[in-house]
């Protein structure tokens, strides 16, 4: 009798470095993000100081027609280290260690980019209690102006079990 066994492969990941692969395979895949701005993101994810990472995709006008979204909870990251949780085990489910909502959130975000050929360009945000001023100085980043949507999008967010501290969201129009 023949038998069939499936082998997964686990790797364990400090949690804050899972987090931190997460937003910049988002901002490679998604923006093409250099290694400048990827140093400067994970320079604020290491001072908590970023609460969301923004991927926007705009038409010839200039108007917003699709949003990827990385929102991190530092509340729930501090609540996750506390119960002793400061490592993650993920399995072969994460292709290229990427969270499957994150991956599926990235490859449905890039069809609707290009289908409807529209230009990326990303932002961060911070927790309202910061100064923006003085960490744009320190990251190298400047205010970016408001976006302005070509309608009413619709999307949705997914929750990330292996990182509850991070909400994936997928918006478009």
């Amino acid at each position: 009798m023949a038998r069939t066994f499936a082998v997964t492969k686990t790797i364990t990941v400090a949690r804050l470095e899972l987090l931190k692969m997460q937003v910049r395979i988002a901002l490679r895949r998604s923006a093409n993000a250099d290694q400048k701005g990827l140093d400067a993101v994970d320079k604020g994810l290491d001072k908590k100081w970023i609460k969301r990472v923004t991927v926007y995709g705009f038409d010839s006008q200039k108007l917003c027609r699709a949003q990827l979204d990385l929102e991190i909870d530092w509340n729930e990251h501090t609540v996750q280290l506390s119960r002793g949780k400061a490592q993650v085990t993920i399995d072969g489910r994460w292709p290229d260690n990427t969270a499957i909502e994150v991956y599926e959130a990235i490859n449905l975000f890039n069809r609707w980019v290009e289908t409807n050929m529209l230009r990326t360009e990303w932002v961060i945000s911070y927790a309202p209690h910061l100064n923006r001023d003085e960490i744009n100085r320190i990251l190298g980043f400047k205010p970016a102006p408001p976006v302005r949507w070509a309608g009413k999008a619709t999307g949705s967010e997914m929750d990330i079990p292996e990182l509850p501290e991070v909400r994936v969201g997928l918006y478009a129009l």
